[in-house]
């Protein structure tokens, strides 16, 4: 699996890998996995200022939040912050 490969591989995580390894756990069906890895992905796009590719990743993570279990625990940013992310620039993205 993908997801697993791009996990293993520290030197590809890079910005552009932390979107791939997001989109991979979830075409897997992987949610936990799904949900670290779109929050990260998120914070990713926010470093280079990709807000709404960011915006993607944080909506992907809340579609998933439910689902994942005890994951959510060893998360870098809790439901209320992704919330507060997804508001903030979810406004600003679409008022482009």
């Amino acid at each position: 699996m993908l997801a697993r490969a791009l996990s293993e591989q520290p030197q590809l995580g890079e910005a552009g890998a932390a979107a791939e390894l997001a989109y991979h756990w979830y075409a897997a069906g992987e949610l936990p996995e799904a949900l670290a890895a779109s929050v990260a992905a998120g914070l990713a796009a926010e470093d280079v200022h990709a807000f709404g590719e960011g915006l993607l990743h944080y909506e992907r993570a809340l579609k998933v939040w439910d689902a994942a279990g005890d994951a959510v625990h060893s998360l870098p940013a809790d439901r209320i912050e992704v919330l507060r992310r997804v508001s903030s620039y979810g406004g600003v993205w679409r008022a482009l």
